[in-house]
């Protein structure tokens, strides 16, 4: 009994070893998945921060792919614009017919898009516009023309005033050209190019039609632009300066007879013979007549040889003759500018067309007072519209892929 009550004693004291093993390998198991709070927390922190990563990610990669997306599809519309607004060639050839007033053969027409195709693809300002302006001087028949260019860059790509930004440039009755085209400092910015070419065809236009007024009538012209250019403060300090001068050479003369010098009263004796035909005085008498006189009854007589002795009528001469002076200084600007030019027939269709370029330039309105009247005379009004065709040619010539 009692071995079997030992032995069966050890079989239960064995089974409740047995138990307690499990009981305690399952707690340990169990506790290796159940975390404890401080754990549980940072593994939590954890995964959010990756989520909140992985989101972020996400987002920056669906904002990428939504600007690329963007760029794409707006220089797909860009490039798509302009193939289907891209005039024909039927178009352009009509264009350059109109422009430059001539009918053009398929040939002729294929050769001037290639030419102003090479000239577009300059990358320097002044080489792109010079060689511009060269070409259109041929194309519009005035390759004889002495013409003044005058490249001013805007600084920051800008239009440095309110007419700058209108106009582009300006070009005078004497062949004088300025064009403000915006650059990268001396590269052409492709996306503005278009503007400084239609620019040149509209300032070589001018110069076409004030050639064409110079044909008509090369006097008129000389005075209206006289009468447009010179303000009357500027005449009124010129005639005063001549008038300065005018007594100052007075009194020299009168110095020179008191002095007796021979040429100076032989011009004098000459003058007053031919003032006075029926006279008989010889030369040496008149000569003792002038040296018995002062310096101021010279001048006197002098003035009035001239017909000038009073200050008003001094005045009123030398006023017309500095407006003469002036008006043949234009005169000989125009003639030298454009004199290789035959003149029109008075009877001549372009006779009259020249004639009605000079009326336009003496009515020329000021843009900044009347912008309507500005662009309705026929001047800009012609200019602006080859401007516009120009643009045609340009969209031609010019790489749809091209911004």
């Amino acid at each position: 009994m009692t071995v079997q009550g030992v032995n069966s004693n050890k079989d239960i004291e064995i089974k409740f070893v047995q138990e307690q093993k499990s009981e305690s390998i399952a707690a340990q198991i169990k506790s290796d998945f159940v975390k404890s709070p401080i754990e549980d927390n940072f593994e939590k922190k954890e995964n959010n921060e990756l989520i909140e990563k992985s989101k972020k990610k996400h987002l920056i990669r669906n904002i990428c792919l939504g600007l690329v997306s963007t760029i794409i599809f707006g220089y797909g519309a860009i490039v798509l614009g302009r193939k289907l607004n891209k005039p024909t060639f039927k178009e352009v050839q009509e264009c350059f017919k109109e422009i430059f007033k001539k009918d053009l053969s398929i040939e002729q027409t294929k050769d001037l898009i290639g030419k102003y195709k090479e000239i577009c693809k300059n990358k320097n300002t002044d080489e792109f516009i010079k060689k511009m302006i060269e070409q259109l001087k041929k194309d519009y028949g005035i390759e004889n023309v002495k013409t003044e260019l005058n490249i001013k860059k805007l600084a920051n790509n800008k239009f440095s005033t309110k007419m700058n930004q209108r106009e582009r440039g300006n070009a005078s009755p004497l062949a004088k050209i300025i064009i403000f085209p915006r650059t990268s400092k001396n590269k052409i910015i492709r996306g503005v190019q278009g503007e400084t070419f239609a620019t040149g065809f509209h300032e070589m236009k001018h110069i076409k039609q004030y050639a064409e007024a110079y044909r008509a009538n090369p006097d008129k012209f000389a005075e209206v632009i006289y009468r447009r250019n010179v303000k009357p403060e500027t005449l009124e300090k010129k005639v005063q300066e001549n008038i300065k001068k005018a007594e100052e050479e007075y009194i020299k003369c009168a110095k020179k007879i008191k002095n007796g010098d021979e040429q100076t009263i032989n011009l004098q004796y000459e003058q007053w013979i031919k003032s006075n035909p029926g006279s008989h005085l010889t030369k040496d008498e008149y000569k003792k007549a002038l040296m018995d006189k002062d310096i101021d009854q010279l001048i006197k007589e002098l003035k009035t040889a001239d017909g000038v002795e009073t200050a008003e009528k001094l005045y009123e001469f030398t006023k017309k003759s500095t407006e003469k002076a002036t008006i043949r200084f234009y005169r000989n600007s125009l003639d030298e500018r454009y004199g290789k030019l035959s003149q029109y027939a008075v009877d001549s269709e372009e006779y009259k067309k020249g004639m009605e370029y000079i009326e336009a330039y003496e009515k020329y309105p000021n843009p900044e007072k009347d912008y309507d009247a500005y662009r309705a005379n026929i001047l800009e009004k012609e200019a602006w519209n080859i401007a516009d065709l120009a643009k045609k040619v340009y969209k031609y010539t010019s790489s749809i892929w091209k911004l």
